[in-house]
């Protein structure tokens, strides 16, 4: 999917009351519009992110896209995951941790 236009808006809505138990984040993101889930905490060579698994619902979720990116220096970064729906319908995202 990577020919896909990445320049899509904003427009993401957290899903504050789908945060909970191993879901550290939720959003849902906006026709032809992109959001970013977060990674709770920083991390480093020394202490990577747990693991974890982006979940997407979408009425056809190949036409969704993410993209897992570190921010910062190896020392000291935070982690998030961006997302790119290009569905004429909301899309909806949820960073889990691996049991």
């Amino acid at each position: 999917m990577s020919q896909r236009n990445r320049n899509l808006p904003h427009n993401a809505e957290r899903r504050e009351d789908q945060i909970s138990g191993p879901v550290v984040d939720s959003i849902m993101i906006a026709p032809w519009s992109q959001g970013a889930l977060r990674m709770p905490g920083e991390y480093s060579t020394g202490s990577r992110p747990p693991g974890h698994q982006v979940k997407i619902t979408a009425t056809n979720r190949e036409r969704c896209d993410y993209e897992t990116v570190q921010l910062g220096e190896p020392a000291r970064y935070s982690v998030i995951v961006k997302v790119w729906n290009y569905n004429d319908s909301p899309a909806f995202a949820d960073l889990v941790l691996h049991s």
